[in-house]
């Protein structure tokens, strides 16, 4: 058996654990309306309260510098996962930060760090890491919470998109519940603490959406999608597949 099946086979037999860090996802500007870094600020000193690691996109810029700021000047912990095309338009760094080499492995090691995922108010980035993270969820990739806080109303049009792919047939109505819109930090925490209690066996009204449970883990080379099972290779990555060919038999 090799590292990389142990690897797998440890995941798959992993204990569960409750959530003791949470992904953040929001846009490296602050926006031009003062709740949504007061929201930013506001949820760094839920994470802190509750001893929950900051995990996010890293460098100090707009709601991602003001969450990373107020977890660690508070004695939090915060990992910050970027990439090196964008070490010179992060600004400072905060707390631990991790350089990799693409977005792709950003957010394959978001998923691998963080127990959980809120999102915050944000541009384009934000949105596609929260549907990428959403899609995971529906593929089975992971079973973790989804929160999108929906600060005055910022989400309101992502709601009505998703109710919108559900009358068309494009979205089921279970896949619809896997990103659960929220309207306030606290109502977010309450999710995050309904879930960790119930992961800890106790009784809680959290539900996982559909009941689901991950079925497959991003392990190996970047963009190759495993079984827990074992090494089977679900999705690869072109640009490695010279490495995955058996050599020519010698002469």
């Amino acid at each position: 058996m090799n590292a990389e099946t142990r690897s797998l086979d440890s995941l798959a037999a992993a204990t569960p654990k409750p959530i003791r860090s949470i992904c953040v996802y929001c846009g490296s500007s602050p926006g031009f309306r003062p709740e949504f870094a007061a929201a930013a600020e506001e949820l760094g000193k839920a994470l802190v309260a509750r001893n929950i690691r900051l995990v996010y996109g890293g460098g100090s810029g707009g709601l991602m510098g003001i969450v990373a700021r107020t977890v660690h000047q508070r004695g939090g912990s915060v990992l910050g996962i970027i990439p090196t095309a964008l070490l010179a338009f992060g600004g400072e760094m905060i707390g631990e930060t991790i350089t990799v080499p693409d977005m792709h492995t950003r957010k394959q090691l978001f998923n691998e760090h963080a127990d959980a995922f809120v999102t915050l108010p944000g541009g384009l980035g934000t949105a596609e890491e929260l549907f990428e993270t959403t899609t995971w969820a529906q593929l089975h990739i992971h079973d973790k919470p989804v929160l999108v806080l929906n600060i005055l109303d910022f989400y309101t049009p992502i709601r009505t998109w998703i109710e919108n792919a559900v009358e068309n047939g494009f979205v089921s109505q279970s896949n619809s519940k896997l990103a659960q819109i929220v309207d306030s930090v606290p109502d977010a925490m309450a999710v995050i603490d309904a879930a960790s209690s119930a992961i800890l066996g106790e009784r809680t009204g959290y539900v996982a959406p559909d009941g689901r449970t991950a079925l497959f883990k991003w392990d190996g080379f970047p963009g190759r999608l495993q079984k827990t099972s074992g090494l089977v290779a679900v999705v690869g990555d072109v640009s490695h597949a010279e490495e995955e060919v058996a050599p020519e038999p010698s002469a």
